[in-house]
């Protein structure tokens, strides 16, 4: 027998955001008696292809996994797919399988944020939480990142301190995770003063490429200390040396004003 392909495995199900990449996984096989070319190709429900595979070379009883990535509608709904294993040598469709795509109108917010305290100076420890939330919540484990920032004025336009940052997980099937951090607030090299500094909380949900996007401000008040008080003190040492000198000197006079009469 000739060349001929099969599908040994192949991805049945996603579930992503509007417009999210999928990236579709099988495994193709030649069970025929001579080695063979073969590529996978993804039809939608009105035949257009929407994409393929690579093309692979096998022997007889190879096997090669193949990835089939695109770009899932961008309206909610089910969508079927299917699979169609393609001969290079003889132009004939070996193998068919489906593939269904649920496609999710994905909606998050950050909620519940306490931040103590709200008057902060460098070197002081702010405590930050937080609710993460997200609806539907999602069937697999997916990936979640964080970042939180503070952005203060400088004479050229705006600075970003970065306080935080994780890779995290959100567990399959929740809807809302709550986080807690606890940072160091760093010296932002702004003069003495009171500051009016926004606190930022971004998170991204890889459920979509790019990802689902979510922010959150506040503010926080940044306290830069005035000059210390031993270097004011420093500073009205030598105004006090004049002082006593002039005093002493007019002790002086006086004496030898006495000393001449």
């Amino acid at each position: 027998m000739p060349a001929h392909f099969k599908l040994v495995y192949w991805m049945s199900g996603a579930t992503v955001s509007l417009g999210g990449q999928v990236d579709a996984s099988v495994g193709v096989q030649n069970d025929g008696d001579a080695s063979g070319s073969v590529y996978v190709q993804l039809k939608d429900a009105n035949n257009n292809v929407v994409t393929k595979s690579t093309t692979v070379q096998l022997d007889p009883g190879a096997q090669a996994h193949l990835t089939l990535s695109f770009k899932a509608p961008s309206t909610a709904g089910t969508y079927t797919y299917t699979y169609e294993v393609v001969n290079v040598s003889t132009g004939a469709v070996d193998d068919t399988a489906t593939l269904t795509v649920n496609v999710v109108n994905y909606v998050s917010s950050i909620s519940n944020v306490a931040i103590k305290p709200i008057s902060v100076k460098p070197g002081d420890a702010l405590h930050i939480e937080f609710d993460y939330n997200v609806s539907p919540a999602p069937t697999t484990d997916t990936g979640l990142n964080i970042g939180i920032g503070l952005y203060y004025p400088t004479p050229t336009g705006t600075g970003l301190a970065t306080l935080v940052t994780e890779q995290t997980i959100l567990p399959a099937n929740t809807s809302t995770l709550h986080k807690t951090y606890d940072v160091v607030i760093p010296d932002l090299g702004l003069m003495a003063g009171q500051f009016t500094l926004t606190l930022n909380i971004s998170a991204c949900l890889l459920v979509a490429d790019p990802c689902l996007a979510t922010q959150y401000s506040t503010t926080v008040t940044y306290g830069q200390p005035t000059a210390p008080a031993v270097l004011q003190l420093q500073n009205l040492i030598p105004i006090v040396g004049v002082v006593v000198a002039l005093a002493v000197v007019g002790v002086l006079i006086g004496l030898l004003g006495r000393s001449g009469e």
